[in-house]
């Protein structure tokens, strides 16, 4: 800093005259021969106070280096005091010869110092006592310092006019040279300590006024300077009188001034005018950066140093609900929970500290809705390289990072398909090559992609390709389009194609996704369904034609046996005897079982070969026509029918008929004895089905003897009965007639 480097100064210049005395080399003593020299005590003085000078900008124990400053200080404005008594009251107080003795001479006292550099040591001694103090009074110390540095300028102007002392009195001499300099750094060092709070920082200004104050400094002291000694020379030489040579520097002085005044003044005009420009132009600037950032969609902001907000943009207020006016000037504290906004200072803290900026993305709550948000924090670095503050620059990531999710997620879907998933170029360049058309078409993505489309076709496929891909470039759909395609093992795989254009934003197809399935399996299907389906047409077409027989050729002998049986026992009436006739009624009854036996078998071979369309069945209506045909059973055996609310069916209505007949029937025919029947019909919707159009479920039950679980798929096969032909009628196909029409439906 400025005092230590003016501190060091003063104590060399005092070391210098000391070694001098010491020496015997005077010239250490004065600097210029035929100057005054610098008597020992006003050294030691300049020795101390240089020291103080420099304590005064030490950084440790404050106690301890205000205490020392004070004792220097004291010290030597103590030696300057007793040289001014001396000087006043014309006394010699023996401090002058103590501790170097010089010879008398015919102008001044031997030892004693100027009373000029003594009045100057008392005054530098106060400065720098109040500035160790704390500067509690900066204009006396200003007023202090200006006057130490009148010495110097009290020299330089005697020294101009060729004088060897302005005293009357010879003994007294005007400040030595070495002294002139000490007092002139010791002052300018002694100004400095709070340069912000004197004149030294106006001149120092960067601004117009710095300038100006420059240029008036420079002339004011530099004037009377050159002019003095321009008149001295003068009037030695006899060009002027010596009256006139005050009224040439007083003159002289008031035009260069009054030059300088209006000089300073123009300059000043002028580079208030470039200060005005420039204003303007950063007005502008000013204002273009508040529109670019109002216009922005992220947030920006800046804070200082403490953490205030300086300046924000209407999208970061807007997130807030408040304006920028509302936030400028306040903390994050103000604004945010505490554990929050001391995390967001930790942050801004941090980069500031490393002066370096930082992007990472965190997570928002923005109007009750959560919200992925990328910053970016720098550091704000000014001109003299000390960090001013923090930028802040806020992007809403949300869509963004969803779209990223949803895209690596249908890469996943798209990865993970068992279908060939292959995108390609409008000319059926393979781009992309998932791992479903590794798995199908034997090669690996590095294989195919580069390789055109028509690798995968076999035989005159590629024209095919060709055609599928001019009709997609065109900006059309194909959908399940059948082919063959080969794999790398040469073996062809049956496939269904989709082809989409990839449209760009601008609607114009950029390429083109394939999409294949191998339906080799299902082809195998199909053609064993379709065989399937020819044996079954085959199989009815046989079964009809056994109902044909069934219903003609097997019938016509049973017809005779029974015509024959009939006609023996009205001719044989009264004439057999007891064994013969029941032998002729057991013949009878075996055709009668046989002959219901077939009709009952040829019924259960016609529910498929000679089955009706679907038509809407009210079912309600066919339960009432069957309860109305058992009338006369339900009476015999004093049973009822209990029918709820029934649904209309898509259904064939003959079998529907044949179906509750059948299983009503059953619930008459198997009664517990002496218990009157009693059937219940209704219908609910099947499990698992949905809505109006789904199945149903239609119940028949009854109170009737029933059958065990474990025969419930037994009863529904033809022929089976759990009874014998004694205990009830019936051939045993009544059920499976049921089944069969159940499936059908």
């Amino acid at each position: 800093s400025l005092p230590v480097a003016t501190g060091l100064v003063v104590i060399v210049v005092a070391l210098l005259v000391l070694v001098g005395w010491i020496s015997g080399a005077e010239i250490l003593s004065r600097f210029v021969p035929g100057s005054g020299t610098v008597k020992v005590n006003a050294a030691i003085a300049f020795l101390l106070l240089g020291t103080a000078l420099v304590l005064t900008q030490a950084r440790s124990d404050r106690r301890w280096t205000a205490l020392a400053v004070a004792a220097l200080a004291f010290a030597a404005a103590a030696v300057a005091a007793v040289t001014m008594v001396e000087w006043v009251f014309n006394v010699d107080l023996g401090i002058d010869q103590a501790l170097i003795a010089e010879a008398a001479t015919a102008a001044g006292t031997p030892g004693r110092m100027a009373p000029t550099t003594a009045a100057g040591l008392v005054l530098l001694s106060g400065a720098i006592l109040l500035a160790r103090l704390g500067d509690p009074w900066p204009r006396l110390r200003q007023g202090l310092s200006a006057l130490v540095l009148l010495v110097p300028l009290f020299f330089l102007v005697a020294r101009t006019q060729g004088l060897d002392s302005p005293f009357a009195d010879d003994r007294l001499s005007i400040t030595p040279v070495p002294s002139a300099l000490a007092f002139l750094a010791a002052g300018i060092g002694s100004l400095a300590r709070h340069a912000g709070r004197t004149p030294l920082a106006l001149i120092a200004a960067p601004g117009a006024l710095g300038h100006m104050a420059r240029r008036l400094l420079a002339a004011s002291v530099l004037t009377p300077l050159i002019l003095g000694i321009a008149a001295a020379h003068a009037e030695a030489a006899g060009w002027l009188r010596p009256q006139f040579g005050t009224a040439f520097i007083v003159a002289s002085t008031v035009l260069v001034g009054s030059i300088a005044v209006v000089a300073a003044a123009s300059s000043s005009a002028r580079r208030a005018a470039q200060i005005e420009r420039a204003n303007a132009a950063l007005r502008v600037s000013e204002e273009r950066n508040r529109l670019l950032l109002a216009s922005l969609p992220q947030s920006v902001l800046f804070k200082d140093h403490a953490g205030h907000f300086v300046s924000v943009n209407v999208v970061f207020a807007a997130g807030l609900g408040l304006t920028p006016d509302d936030i400028v000037g306040r903390t994050d504290h103000d604004l945010y929970p505490a554990g929050l906004a001391d995390a967001y200072r930790e942050a801004d803290l941090e980069v500031m500290r490393s002066r370096q900026p930082v992007t990472f993305e965190e997570a928002h709550v923005a109007g009750g809705e959560r919200r992925i948000v990328e910053t970016t924090k720098a550091p704000v670095i000014g001109d003299d390289g000390e960090v001013q503050g923090i930028l802040c620059l806020f992007t809403d990531v949300t869509e963004r990072r969803q779209a990223e999710q949803s895209r690596a997620l249908l890469a996943s879907i798209v990865e993970s398909a068992d279908d060939a998933i292959v995108s390609g170029t409008p000319d059926g360049i393979i781009t992309s090559w998932n791992s479903g058309a590794e798995r199908m078409y034997g090669w690996t993505a590095a294989e195919a992609i580069g390789q055109p489309a028509a690798l995968l076709s076999s035989g005159d496929g590629p024209d095919q390709v060709a055609q599928l891909l001019a009709r997609a470039r065109r900006g059309e759909q194909v959908e399940h389009h059948e082919t063959e395609h080969v794999r790398k093992d040469g073996r062809e795989l049956e496939v269904s194609m989709t082809v989409s254009p990839i449209m760009d934003t601008d609607g114009a197809p950029k390429g083109v996704s394939i999409i294949t399935r191998d339906i080799s399996h299902e082809k195998r299907a199909q053609a064993k369904l379709q065989r399937a389906k020819v044996e079954l047409e085959r199989s009815n077409r046989e079964l009809q034609e056994f109902a044909s027989v069934a219903s003609h050729d097997l019938q016509e002998p049973l017809r005779k046996i029974r015509a024959f049986g009939d006609r023996l026992a009205q001719r044989t009436e009264g004439a057999l005897d007891d064994d013969s006739r029941a032998d002729l009624e057991r013949i009878q009854g075996a055709a009668a079982r046989m002959q219901a036996l077939i009709d009952d078998l040829l019924e259960y071979a016609l529910v498929t070969t000679r089955a009706r369309p679907f038509r809407p069945v009210d079912l309600g209506v066919v339960a009432a026509e069957v309860v109305e045909d058992l009338v006369e059973r339900l009476e015999r055996t004093g049973g009822r029918v209990e029918v709820g609310p029934l649904p209309i069916i898509e259904a064939d209505p003959t079998q529907m008929r044949q179906l509750l007949q059948n299983l009503m029937g059953n619930g008459l025919k198997f009664h517990r004895e002496g218990v009157p029947p009693l059937i219940r019909l209704s219908a609910a919707p099947a499990p698992g089905s949905a809505g109006s159009g789904g199945s149903i479920a239609l119940t028949v039950s009854d109170n009737g003897i029933g059958f065990e679980a474990r025969h419930a798929e037994r009863i529904f096969a033809p022929f089976e009965r759990l009874h014998g032909r004694t205990a009830y009628e019936g051939t045993g196909v009544g059920l499976a007639i049921c089944h069969k029409i159940v499936e059908r439906h």
